[in-house]
């Protein structure tokens, strides 16, 4: 298919109105593709109007240098973001023809739709819209390679004078004003490629600018500054599964942390609702989905949500539940028999843990034995003090978590 720059299109899904009239909840997906790629209609959501009685709709948003240029001087850098609340503000304008309710809006998304569910979450505190989020192994504080970095000024320069537009000694203007006179081919034709992780994530994507994306995240994660909705996040268990040929050969505990920086974002995201009283349900996927010979990896949760007919198995678990939270945000996963999440206490939902297709209630210090020193500044003076009095028994929990991690993740 030929790259083009028309591609801001919504899809929607439904049944149409309900007879009774009344309006269904609306679920609302954000793909993921590490900002680089993707498209909305990869995404098959027919199953969750057939077996959860919603209406469900997604998004195109701008990816790559067309949505995260990286310019100097330009009014916008994260136009994939602004394409992003676009989508959501025609959704709610739109979706009551559908027989959706533009006040019941779940927004969700996986890896860098689950960062962009989390950048939503912060950036549009004043006027929400949605009424509830899932982010699924991505956050805005996710840790690691993955974390969106702050410059993004060489690789755009770098493209422009391949283009032959100029380059750092040229500006941000004139190089924008002659990129725009490319095709959108001749434009990825001239974006660098590397080795690595970043082959996977690219060179482009969410840049600090102080408004959608700011540098005190996790300051303003404690302080509240964020959508006070309800909120579902989680991780997978092999995490780096799925990014490890881009590696090359590496050492377990290179594997490990990758999996860590998906998993600790998740835990310390789940921490900041909490603490601030916002309803927050945590999971954490350790299923194997069929033709799959490593575990849980990156995106199998996606597998079990879409790709499935959500009738049985572990796609009914995933579907029942995304489908009960879109219903009824703040008690559709308790009467599931699902806890809110205290980190203090078994309320880690474990899905498909040790074949089983169903759910199981564990503290999460089980999963977050390495994530102490992202908390180091999250904890009051009390919490570390009781964290450093039961370390005993996390490290004996940690022990087993870590062997059973051991057995299913790479090793070179």
């Amino acid at each position: 298919m030929k790259p083009t720059d028309d591609c801001l299109y919504a899809n929607v899904w439904t049944k149409g109105p309900s007879p009774d009239g009344k309006k269904k909840p609306v679920m609302l997906w954000v793909f993921g593709g590490g900002f680089s790629l993707g498209d909305a209609s990869m995404y098959d959501m027919a199953n969750f109007v057939e077996t959860q009685d919603v209406v469900a709709a997604s998004f195109n948003y701008r990816t790559n240098i067309f949505g995260f240029p990286g310019a100097p001087d330009m009014p916008d850098y994260n136009v994939g973001l602004l394409d992003q609340r676009m989508g959501v503000e025609w959704v709610r304008d739109n979706i009551e023809a559908f027989g959706g309710d533009p006040d019941r809006i779940m927004l969700f998304g996986e890896s860098a739709g689950g960062s962009s569910v989390d950048y939503y979450a912060y950036a549009w505190e004043k006027d929400p819209i949605v009424n509830a989020f899932a982010a699924q192994s991505g956050t805005v504080q996710m840790s690691g390679p993955f974390a969106p970095a702050d410059d993004r000024t060489e690789a755009w320069f770098q493209v422009s004078s391949k283009l032959g537009c100029g380059g750092r000694e040229a500006g941000g203007p004139a190089t924008v004003k002659c990129m725009q006179g490319k095709t959108p081919s001749q434009v990825l034709e001239a974006i660098p490629t590397f080795a690595g992780i970043q082959a996977i994530v690219g060179s482009f994507g969410p840049t600090y600018d102080g408004k959608l994306v700011t540098r005190d995240f996790d300051k303003r994660a404690l302080a509240g500054d964020f959508i006070k909705r309800p909120y579902l996040i989680g991780s997978n268990q092999n995490e780096s599964q799925l990014f490890v040929q881009a590696f090359g050969p590496v050492a377990p505990s290179a594997s490990r942390g990758v999996s860590d920086g998906f998993n600790c974002g998740a835990a310390k995201a789940a921490y900041a609702r909490s603490k601030n009283n916002v309803p927050v349900w945590r999971y954490h996927y350790s299923g194997t989905a069929r033709g799959q010979v490593n575990g849980s990896t990156h995106a199998s949760d996606v597998l079990a949500l879409f790709f499935t007919d959500g009738k049985a198995g572990v796609g009914k678990t995933f579907q029942d539940a995304w489908g009960a939270f879109a219903r009824d945000p703040e008690n559709g996963l308790k009467e599931l028999g699902w806890p809110m999440y205290d980190p203090k206490g078994d309320t880690l939902v474990r899905i498909a843990n040790d074949g089983s297709e169903g759910v199981d209630f564990v503290k999460a210090d089980m999963y977050d034995y390495d994530c102490s020193t992202l908390f180091a500044g999250y904890m009051t003076g009390a919490e570390k003090r009781e964290e450093h009095s039961q370390s005993g028994v996390a490290r004996k929990v940690s022990r087993a978590a870590r062997r059973e991690y051991k057995r299913s993740s790479f090793v070179a």
